[in-house]
């Protein structure tokens, strides 16, 4: 239709688009009668001759306007509220099938109807793609949400797309060239000032435990772990300077003597006892501190824990990191160039390059400040970064599960199992689903890992996730100060033993680490989610649409059409329940106790799969009307349905 007076011939589009901001199209004079025949839901393509304006869709049935509405656009006497869909800027009609002599007819020809149709179906496609953007933007802020809706509506395989694109990312610089970034706007912070005298503190009561000149005669108690006193050269270089550097927790055989507090006793490696047994230690520390000579100690202990001394003696030589996969990884994430292929040499080849960095910079910056960057920035600990023509690509990951009642927190977090070991059954503390994830996110700070929750409300939540409810609310964040990291840790029930077997229950939910869940809402037989879990979580209506108008060509639109009736009353279906922009009415079949939105069957019923032998037919028979009684059954629908359902027939 045109929007300008038939007597006005200066009227212009502009003219037109001020009409539209008002969100109402009208009409005068003769067109009146068939302006009054428009209906809402109906789409109304706006244009000037042979200009297109706009697509709008009706709210309200056409009616007639207050006189004191009208001004120097408001012209007419009969209008029609509308939503403007979309305004155009360089599109035109012209050519056969395309002559509208008149102010507003109906579209009856192929080629009109055609075009208006692409229109519509590119205005979908853009909704879609910004309710997409939308649920993406709303997961980065709230970090987990639950997807809920009646059975069909395609919950799961949304959150399978919300995952594909969230998890997609690129950077589209170098690491050398994010680093450069972060040394150029380096300001330390507050945080650091303290944490660095506290580092200094700790490295001077060590050294008054340890001096290098005592390390030849130190003794098998002042050397050994497990006596319990925290004041033993194992304990000082695995744990009392661990906050020092990211040193991967070592083994107490790793250390070749341990004392056991079972059997009360000192207890040495058999590889120790190859060496003549305890006093080769002192000397092997002896040459390793005072001489710089790693050969001895090379051979008798690993190169982590031989890292993690020499960082404490040497913190200006040696780099604050210990394992080599992480070593490897900073060499080649900065194509740092080396040869060589002992870990002991590459670290302190990486301790140079970053020492050059810092002095061309002249930035008063520390290698643990680096540390921290790489680690927590960068995420050279995890899975190493793909480097490709400037992008920096990060590998993510989406694990699907699915609740049921009897899963519990030692399934989902962290447990107990039971392991077979030369004929004995061992008991310890493992990592389950989450846990596992946990780990991935905090080594991998760059990558996005995405966990769906399949039914999610069939398990007891409050139960399954414990002490990790308060988690939600504070995501661990690896560069926030220490202060604020002991905010964002909580403590489980289970503690994981280290390698120096001390046990840790801190437990933490990453930033990077998202949370979907899929709760069926028709299903009454499930676990209550309380309000402590909803407050954490944002709830996302799914709801049955009628996919035909978004071109789904297999969709059978009669029978969702005649399914729809038993839910809604005066089901249309052009209309977008999915809006939910005012309440659904139930119609006479429904039971007062239900909402059509909760037990409405979705739209994924109705889905043609003669390709995978489920043609219409079949699956009105075997899953469409079977759900339906068992609706009747559970009193869902009222008996009266049953007369209405057994009419029911496929129409593809």
């Amino acid at each position: 239709m045109q929007l300008h007076p038939a007597d006005h011939k200066e009227w212009t589009v502009s003219d037109i688009k001020e009409i539209l901001k008002r969100n109402i199209i009208g009409c005068s004079g003769d067109p009146v009668q068939q302006f009054c025949k428009i209906k809402k839901e109906d789409l109304v393509l706006v244009r000037h001759g042979g200009t297109v304006i706009a697509l709008v869709r009706v709210k309200e049935n056409p009616k007639g306007i207050d006189p004191d509405l009208k001004d120097d656009h408001i012209w007419f006497d009969y209008f029609a509220p509308v939503d403007v869909l979309d305004i155009y800027d360089d599109k035109t009609i012209y050519g056969e099938g395309w002559y509208l002599p008149k102010t507003l007819m109906p579209v009856e020809n192929e080629i009109a109807y055609s075009y208006i149709d692409s229109l519509y179906k590119d205005y979908v496609t853009t909704m879609k793609e910004g309710n997409m953007n939308e649920l993406m933007g709303l997961l980065e802020y709230k970090r987990q949400i639950i997807l809920q809706g009646p059975p069909g509506t395609g919950k799961t395989r949304l959150a399978k797309e919300i995952a594909t694109r969230i998890s997609n990312g690129t950077i589209k610089k170098t690491p050398m060239d994010l680093f450069k970034d972060y040394i150029a706007s380096y300001v330390r912070e507050d945080h650091w000032v303290s944490e660095l005298k506290h580092y200094a503190e700790m490295r001077d009561n060590f050294y008054r435990a340890f001096p290098k000149e005592s390390l030849s005669n130190i003794t098998k108690e002042e050397y050994s772990i497990g006596t319990g006193d925290n004041n033993s050269f194992c304990w000082w270089i695995e744990r009392g300077l661990q906050k020092l550097g990211k040193y991967f927790p070592g083994n107490s055989s790793n250390y070749h003597m341990y004392f056991s507090k079972e059997k009360q006793d000192y207890i040495s490696s058999r590889k120790l006892d190859n060496f003549g047994g305890f006093q080769a230690i002192p000397i092997a520390l002896s040459e390793l501190v005072n001489d710089r000579n790693t050969e001895r100690a090379s051979s008798l202990f690993g190169s982590g824990f031989i890292l993690k001394i020499l960082n404490s003696y040497y913190p200006d030589e040696y780099f604050p990191v210990n394992g080599e996969e992480a070593i490897n990884n900073i060499i080649k994430v900065f194509n740092i160039p080396s040869s060589d292929t002992n870990p002991i040499e590459k670290n302190k080849t990486i301790n140079e390059f970053f020492k050059n960095i810092i002095d061309n910079a002249d930035v008063d910056i520390t290698t643990y400040e680096i540390m921290h960057y790489l680690f927590g920035r960068l995420g050279v600990g995890g899975d190493v970064l793909l480097i490709e023509e400037q992008e920096i690509k990060f590998k993510n990951e989406t694990t699907i599960i699915q609740f049921h009642p009897s899963y519990t927190y030692e399934d989902f977090v962290r447990g107990i199992s039971a392991k077979s070991s030369e004929g004995n059954i061992e008991y310890i503390v493992e990592n389950k689903t989450l846990g596992l994830l946990i780990e991935k996110a905090l080594l991998n700070p760059l990558s996005k890992f995405v966990l769906i929750i399949d039914e999610i409300n069939r398990a007891n939540l409050s139960s399954v996730l414990g002490e990790l409810i308060y988690a939600l609310e504070y995501r661990y964040r690896p560069e926030d100060s220490e202060e604020n990291k002991r905010i964002q840790i909580v403590q489980s029930i289970y503690g994981l033993v280290d390698g120096s077997k001390e046990v840790n229950y801190d437990l933490c939910l990453p930033q990077n680490l998202y949370i979907i869940g899929t709760m069926n809402t028709a299903d009454r037989s499930v676990g209550h989610i309380d309000y402590a879990i909803r407050r954490r979580f944002a709830f996302v209506n799914i709801l049955p649409k009628n996919l035909k108008k978004e071109g789904t060509g297999e969709f059978d639109e009669i029978l969702f059409e005649q399914v729809s009736k038993l839910f809604i009353k005066d089901y249309q279906k052009d209309k977008d329940y999915s809006l939910l922009t005012h309440k659904i009415e139930p119609s006479k079949y429904i039971s007062n106790d239900f909402r059509p939105e909760d037990v409405w069957l979705g739209h994924s019923y109705f889905m043609d799969k003669s390709k995978e032998k489920g043609s219409m037919d079949i699956r009105l028979k075997y899953e469409i009307k079977p759900i339906l009684l068992e609706y009747i059954k559970d009193g869902i629908l009222k008996e009266d349905a049953l007369t209405e359902i057994e009419k029911l027939t496929a129409s593809v």
